[in-house]
């Protein structure tokens, strides 16, 4: 979860607060910002990461009572998707899971918050928690591990020895940046050869893939397809089962569940991404939420 989301606390409000700050202070890609008239309404169009989705509704449940004259619209697709929109000047900012570079065309990155992958997962015979590895979860998503029971995921949960159901993998189309999150990490742990586009993965040639558009659907079709197992920011999937993750370097093999904790001692880490992306480390998979935006002096707010 954002770690700026949970709680009303005044220190994250004032991040709130600041988040917008910045957004009236970059150049309305669609027309100067302008100031000063009591009876304007200053419109901010964002789109981009549907992971970061909930953030943006709760900036706007925030900001709204402390300035109504600027009203806030996100519309959540994919990473990609939003600096598109952004570079094409059809919104004022992007959100996005990916730092990207585009400062040739004057573009900037914020980071505002970390967020946890989680592995949401839907097996009725299993009674505790799932646990998975990194090995393990590349075994999966590389399509070397195709069931419940392969011996792997037996050896982390004894009870699956008896589910012989293949796992169908949930995922989200190409241009989402949890999926680049996702590849990222499996790659910090040396294990190459996955491409940011789930599609192109051994399990979705395999046909053991569903692919959605949001991360919201994410948790509704694991949830409403047995033995399926999901990877979508952890907020999309409070209230359902997630698997806790063990991290097996360095001996390290206490299984961790994602929350704020788990995600602020990741993103804190030296072991975190030399990009900010994401890890794996003894605690959970966690990446960081950008604003992308223009940044013109001459259009700051006054």
């Amino acid at each position: 979860m954002p770690t700026i989301i949970k709680g009303p606390s005044l220190l994250q409000h004032v991040l709130l607060f600041v988040i917008v700050l910045v957004l009236c202070m970059v150049r309305n890609a669609r027309g100067a910002i302008v100031t000063g008239d009591a009876d304007r309404t200053i419109s901010l169009v964002g789109s981009g990461a549907s992971s970061t989705s909930l953030l943006w509704d709760m900036v706007t449940f925030v900001y709204q009572g402390v300035n109504a004259q600027v009203r806030v619209k996100y519309t959540p697709s994919n990473s990609d998707r939003g600096v598109q929109d952004l570079l094409e000047k059809r919104v004022d900012y992007a959100g996005s899971d990916v730092l990207t570079d585009h400062s040739s065309h004057g573009v900037r990155q914020l980071p505002i918050a970390g967020e946890a992958v989680a592995f949401a997962y839907n097996i009725p015979d299993l009674s505790s928690v799932l646990v998975l590895d990194e090995l393990t979860l590349f075994g999966i998503f590389a399509g070397n591990i195709s069931s419940w029971n392969h011996p792997r995921l037996v050896a982390l949960n004894p009870e699956l020895a008896t589910v012989a159901h293949d796992i169908v993998i949930v995922y989200r189309s190409g241009g989402s940046g949890t999926n680049v999150v996702f590849a990222s990490a499996l790659e910090q742990f040396g294990q190459t050869g996955l491409s940011p586009n789930p599609a192109n993965w051994p399990f979705a040639l395999q046909g053991r893939g569903i692919v959605t558009k949001e991360s919201g659907d994410i948790g509704p079709f694991v949830r409403n397809r047995p033995y399926a197992l999901g990877y979508v920011a952890h907020p999309f999937v409070l209230g359902q089962p997630v698997a806790a993750l063990i991290n097996t370097e360095g001996g390290a093999g206490a299984p961790v569940l994602p929350s704020n904790v788990s995600v602020a001692k990741a993103i804190s880490s030296p072991r975190f991404g030399n990009k900010l992306l994401s890890t794996c480390i003894p605690f959970t998979f966690a990446s960081v939420a950008w604003i992308v935006f223009f940044f013109f002096s001459d259009h700051i707010v006054k």
